[in-house]
């Protein structure tokens, strides 16, 4: 019964999927109704407590049997219905949000297909198995950023993220093979049995950065904004930049420690310079994309720190993010026609207090909880992140200067959460339109912030502020105010300067380049490969052709002539013993008057 339960869990997204492929719009509608009952079967395990391990043969290597295997416990669950439940809000908000949009078929079968790779991925007992839900949700990804086809920007950035991700997947792939190699299996539970090679995982966090926008991949999230809301909110929250995180979390066991290191510095550095570019930058959702790299980066110092609030992190991050940028998709379609024309520059937008008090309350609710302010969703997570930072075992002076660095990245943090409370709340700006969105456009929004609070019990954690690490983010709320007062609200110095072209995006150009580079000379390369496998086999053939020739006029010539020789001395022998009188006197003859010239001429 309970694996009945969980395979339509599973399946239902699937079978969304394949009837967009019909092209019929009423499918829409049973995909809202198939995200709803895998919704409603996951969460019923959850609180089943359901504690499962499903394997079954997959295929052979040799000796060696590989097996599809499903992990269901309380974090897969609660990954899976989190997965599930924000993917079925984000259905429903498109009904509305897409509602005169062309190809909404199409983009329902790819929120599907997407649901689909990411739930397979969180139950997955197998790092084989998750890789091909891995790529898949890859796959989906580049579908939904690449939805408006009429946008050359999208495919733009479709294709370029998927090229970069496709790149750091090597470093995956390498490592599923060392993985192999040592282990014999890529079983979670064999693989738990003992800590792993650092080459093994080095490579595979390689995978986790392109999938989890760390640096130097960081650039591709950035440019999947040029996707429709809604898919923004898909990729930003509980699915594809979560997996790495995911993936990092549920092998922890078999990190090896030196790989921690190396997890806490990218981490570190992605967390303060994401926010910066957050902080620098005025496109709404770009401001958005750099606070999920950021935030991912916070995730990814929790797992480095040995931290048990990555995972708390990593679902309250989604609930929030999710939220905001539904609620972004809204005010943007009030400050222009859609996402195809309108400008999306925070400085052009104004008023929303008064237009939408309610909308405008509700982000303000998600940014006070992306920046952990006490009493919020986000609370928990980040006080326990920040007290692992600074009792982490290796206490050196490198380890405090990372760890201030963290405390500024908690600050920009809210620095830039303030900046767009601010903005949207100018009323000395104005340009909005007589959009008024339904309430299937609204509800997914509030349901994601009341969502956030409502898995707190599950983690059993206090995100009241009577703990003393309290006082960490009130200093940095402190220092906030007095750095929006100065920048932004007084003397508005900023408001006049162009969109910068800041590091990460420069990191990004590089990698990207490398990739285009790579795929530009793709043809190229193969066609050399070609010709240098087809010209070692025209000198093999050429050299066994010589050995040919050698063999049978050098080698067996030699025994030829050897043999011919034998013959005719033998011949000559026979010759001089034929057993005749007059042979042996003319014998004689010769070899006396041979004897008397030798004689004579010596």
């Amino acid at each position: 019964m309970t694996l009945a339960i969980f395979f339509l869990a599973l399946l239902s997204p699937l079978a969304s999927a394949a009837l967009s492929l019909f092209q019929k719009r009423g499918t829409i509608y049973f995909s809202v109704l198939a995200l709803a009952i895998s919704s409603a079967c996951l969460i019923y395990l959850l609180f089943q407590h359901t504690e499962l391990a499903w394997s079954t043969q997959w295929f052979s290597v040799g000796k060696h049997a590989v097996s599809a295997c499903a992990l269901l416990n309380s974090k897969t669950l609660l990954m899976s219905a989190l997965i599930s439940v924000l993917s079925c809000l984000i259905h429903i908000y498109s009904l509305d949000y897409l509602k005169d949009d062309e190809r909404i078929v199409s983009f329902f079968g790819n929120l599907g297909l997407f649901t689909f790779s990411m739930l397979g991925l969180a139950v997955s007992g197998n790092l084989l198995l998750t890789f091909c839900f891995w790529e898949l949700a890859g796959f989906s990804s580049y579908s939904l950023i690449g939805h408006w086809r009429s946008k050359p920007q999208a495919a733009y950035a479709a294709t370029q993220s998927f090229l970069v991700n496709r790149l750091a997947d090597a470093g995956f792939i390498i490592a599923l093979a060392l993985l192999w190699r040592d282990n014999g299996s890529l079983e979670y539970s064999v693989l738990f049995e003992r800590t792993q090679s650092v080459a093994a995982f080095i490579l595979l966090f390689i995978g986790v950065m392109g999938k989890s926008a760390q640096l130097p991949f960081s650039g591709w999230l950035l440019h999947a904004m040029e996707g429709p809301a809604p898919a923004s909110a898909l990729i930003h929250s509980a699915t594809m930049v979560a997996a790495g995180v995911y993936l990092l979390i549920t092998l922890t066991p078999s990190i090896p420690p030196p790989v921690f290191s190396y997890i806490y510095w990218v981490g570190t550095a992605t967390c303060f310079l994401a926010g910066i570019g957050a902080f620098l930058s005025f496109d709404i959702k770009r401001i958005l994309a750099y606070s999920t790299i950021s935030q991912l980066g916070f995730m990814m110092i929790a797992i480095g720190n040995h931290s048990d609030a990555a995972f708390l992190h990593l679902v309250f991050h989604a609930c929030i993010k999710a939220g905001l940028f539904l609620a972004v998709g809204i005010v943007i379609k009030m400050y222009g026609k859609d996402d195809l024309v309108h400008s999306q520059d925070i400085r052009k937008m104004g008023s929303l207090l008064m237009r939408s008090p309610w909308l405008y309350a509700g982000i303000l609710v998600c940014l006070a909880s992306l920046t952990g302010m006490p009493c919020t969703a986000g609370f928990a997570s980040k006080e326990i992140i920040l007290a692992s930072v600074w009792i982490y075992e290796s206490n050196t002076k490198l380890q405090n200067i990372l760890a201030g660095v963290n405390i500024i990245s908690v600050i920009i943090t809210s620095l830039y959460s303030m900046r767009i409370v601010f903005y949207l709340s100018d009323d000395r700006k104005g340009g909005l339109t007589n959009y008024l969105p339904r309430m299937s456009a609204y509800m997914p929004f509030f349901t994601t912030i009341v969502l956030s609070y409502l898995v707190i019990p599950l983690f059993k954690v206090d995100f009241l502020p009577f703990s003393a690490e309290a006082g960490m983010v009130l200093s940095a709320y402190m220092s906030c105010g007095v750095i929006l007062y100065v920048f932004l609200f007084k003397p508005r110095r900023l408001d006049k300067s162009p969109d910068p072209d800041f590091i990460l995006e420069k990191l990004y150009r590089a990698v990207a380049s490398a990739v285009r580079f790579i795929a530009a000379h793709a043809l190229s390369l193969d066609r050399l490969i070609d010709k240098v496998l087809h010209l070692s086999v025209y000198l093999k053939v050429a050299f066994a052709n010589m050995i040919g020739w050698l063999d049978k006029n050098a080698a067996d010539g030699l025994v030829t002539l050897f043999a011919k020789t034998l013959i005719g001395f033998g011949q000559l022998i026979r010759a001089a013993i034929r057993g005749q009188v007059q042979s042996y006197l003319a014998w004689s003859v010769a070899f006396i008057l041979l004897f008397i010239l030798f004689a004579i001429f010596s």
